[in-house]
């Protein structure tokens, strides 16, 4: 039961959580929205490719 209202709860609040990234943090089980935490995943891969070609300098 719990569980499924926080379903539906995500998907009621999927775009104030998004403006208020910092909201879910703990009491909902995710820090971001899949969309921001999709960007940010992709900005590490660029900075660990960045860090992996300054150490082969």
């Amino acid at each position: 039961m719990a569980s499924n209202q926080q379903d539906m709860s995500y998907q009621a609040g999927e775009e104030r959580i998004t403006e208020g990234q910092s909201i879910g943090d703990s009491s909902l089980g995710w820090e971001y929205p899949p969309a921001v935490q999709f960007h940010s995943h992709e900005r590490v891969r660029e900075e660990e490719a960045k860090r992996g070609r300054e150490r082969e300098r």
